[in-house]
C-alpha cells in the first residue's frame, strides 16, 4: 500500500473533491460572519475540541440543510488598519440547527481548520467567474451574518479553494465527515476522545499540529483530522517505535507531536475495518517518568427509566460477555510487574477504566477510575441490574472517580502507572487486543534522541 505524499500537506483525492461539489450544490456553501466576541469564542471551543454553537435570525437560515460545509470568519477589529478585510477565516461542517426562541434559531459547527485565504474578501475574489452575480460578492462584503451561496456558486468556490493544495487536509477531512455512517460513531467517538487525552497529558493544544503523520486510509482513522507542519504523509508500520515490534499489525495511523526535547506519538492499529470495531484503548507510556497507564474504554447510554422532572437523568454501562475476560487479561498483565518498584507511585497500577457518555465528547463527558475500584463495583449488590447482571451507574457512583483534568495532572506527574521499563509487558498486550479485533492508539511520549 501506498500512502498519499506531498511535500507539504496530504493531497485532496479527485473522489474527495467530487464529494464535496455534490454536497454543496444539494445543501448550499455557506458564508458565516462572526462578531470579534462570537469569534473569541469561537476560538475558544476550537482549542479544546468542541463543536462552536451560536444563536441566528431564522430568516438567514432557512434555506439551509444540515450538515452542509461553512466558512467562517471574524468580523473586522475596531482597532484593524483595514477594516473592511476580516481575516482568521475557517472552512467546517454545519452539522445541525434548531429552534431557540420564537424569534432565534440556534446552528451548531463542528471540523473546523484554517483555510486559505484567510480574508473574507480573499474568498470573494474566488468567486470572480461570471457564475457568480457580482451582487453576490458584494453582499458578502456588506456584513450580513450569514450568507447561503446559489448551487452554482457553491460548486465553484469549492473547487477553487481546491486548486489551494494548502487546503487539502482540512478539504480531506470535512469529505471523511460529512456523511459518517452511523455505525462508525461509536468507535471514531472513542478516538476522537483517546487522541484528546492524549494531547492534553502532554500539554498540548486540541489542534496542535503534528510535526509527522502517517496515514494509510484517511477515512478509517481519526488522525485523518491531523496535518503535516514539516513532513509529508507517508505509509510506515508501528516497528518505528522504539522498542515496539507489533508484526502483523494493521496501522492505519501515526502521528507524532513535539514539544521541547520530548515526542508524543499517537497510533491507531486495528485488523479490522473500523467500521466493525466497537471501541478502542489508550495506552500512554511517559518514558520521562516512568510511568505506564492503560485506558480501556465503555460506553455509558442513556438509562431507559423516565425521567423526572429537576432530576438529572442518568447514564449506565451494562457490561458485555467479554468483559471477565478482558479483566482477567489486564489483571495477568498486572501480576507481571515488578511487586516493589522502585518510583513512588500514589497508585502503582496500570489499569484504568474510562466511562464516556454516547452522545458527546469533552472533560465533563467522561469519568475514569483504577481497574481495583472497578472490581469492588462489580461485587457491590447496589450495582446489580434486575437480571442479576451488573450495572455500573453514573449517578450511584456519587463523584468517586477521576475527571479528565484530575487524571491528566496524575499522568503527567508520573503519580500513577506502573514502572515503565519493559515492552515486554506493553507488547504482549497490544498484540492480544487487537487479536481481540479491538482498535488499539497508543500514545507514547519520549526524549527526542
Amino acid at each position: 500500500m501506498e500512502a498519499n505524499r506531498s511535500p507539504h500537506l496530504q493531497r485532496l483525492t479527485q473522489e474527495e473533491l467530487q464529494d464535496l461539489v455534490q454536497a454543496v450544490q444539494s445543501r448550499r456553501f455557506v458564508i458565516i460572519r462572526l462578531t470579534s466576541d462570537q469569534f473569541g469564542a469561537f476560538t475558544e471551543r476550537r482549542s479544546i475540541g468542541r463543536p462552536f454553537t451560536m444563536a441566528i435570525a431564522p430568516d438567514l437560515i432557512k434555506d439551509v440543510r444540515p450538515p452542509t460545509i461553512c466558512i467562517i470568519v471574524s468580523a473586522p477589529s475596531p482597532f484593524s488598519e483595514d477594516p473592511e478585510d476580516p481575516t482568521d477565516a475557517h472552512i467546517g461542517i454545519l452539522v445541525a440547527k434548531r429552534q431557540l426562541t420564537a424569534i432565534e434559531r440556534g446552528i451548531k459547527i463542528n471540523s473546523t481548520r484554517p483555510i486559505t485565504p484567510s480574508t473574507l474578501k480573499g474568498i470573494a475574489d474566488l468567486l470572480h467567474s461570471g457564475a457568480t452575480p457580482h451582487d453576490l460578492r458584494a453582499r458578502l462584503l456588506e456584513g450580513a451574518a450569514l450568507t447561503p451561496l446559489p448551487p452554482v456558486s457553491s460548486s465553484h468556490l469549492i473547487k477553487a479553494l481546491a486548486q489551494i493544495p494548502d487546503n487539502h487536509a482540512a478539504m480531506s477531512t470535512l469529505a471523511s465527515r460529512l456523511h459518517r455512517p452511523l455505525v462508525d460513531r461509536p468507535n471514531r467517538q472513542l478516538q476522537a476522545d483517546a487522541i484528546r487525552t492524549a494531547l492534553e497529558i502532554f500539554g498540548l493544544p486540541i489542534d496542535a499540529l503534528p510535526r509527522e503523520l502517517d496515514v494509510l486510509k484517511a477515512k478509517d482513522t481519526e488522525l485523518s483530522t491531523y496535518w503535516l507542519q514539516e513532513d509529508s504523509v507517508i505509509e510506515h508500520d508501528a516497528r518505528h517505535i522504539p522498542g515496539l515490534a507489533l508484526g502483523p499489525v494493521h496501522v492505519t495511523g501515526r502521528a507524532e507531536f513535539r514539544r521541547h526535547n520530548e515526542v508524543l506519538e499517537v497510533i491507531t492499529a486495528n485488523r479490522r475495518p473500523l467500521e466493525r470495531v466497537f471501541g478502542i484503548d489508550l495506552i500512554y507510556h511517559n518514558v520521562i517518568r516512568r510511568s505506564l497507564v492503560m485506558v480501556q474504554y465503555k460506553m455509558l447510554n442513556p438509562h431507559p427509566a423516565a425521567r423526572k422532572a429537576g432530576v438529572p437523568g442518568d447514564w449506565i454501562y451494562r457490561p458485555d460477555a467479554k468483559l471477565s475476560q478482558e479483566v482477567a487479561r489486564m489483571k495477568r498483565f498486572q501480576r507481571k510487574l515488578p511487586s516493589r518498584p522502585s518510583d513512588y507511585r500514589l497508585n502503582p497500577g496500570m489499569f484504568y477504566m474510562k466511562f464516556v457518555r454516547r452522545d458527546k465528547i469533552g472533560a465533563r463527558a467522561a469519568i475514569t477510575v483504577p481497574l481495583e475500584h472497578f472490581e469492588r463495583l462489580r461485587r457491590r449488590p447496589t450495582n446489580r441490574g434486575p437480571r442479576g447482571g451488573m450495572l455500573v451507574s453514573y449517578n450511584a457512583l456519587g463523584g468517586t472517580y477521576l475527571r479528565d483534568d484530575a487524571f491528566f495532572s496524575l499522568i503527567r506527574a508520573g503519580y500513577i502507572g506502573s514502572p515503565a521499563g519493559t515492552t515486554k509487558v506493553l507488547l504482549p498486550l497490544i498484540q492480544s487486543l487487537v487479536n481481540g479485533n479491538r482498535a488499539v492508539i497508543v500514545a507514547i511520549q519520549k526524549a527526542v534522541p
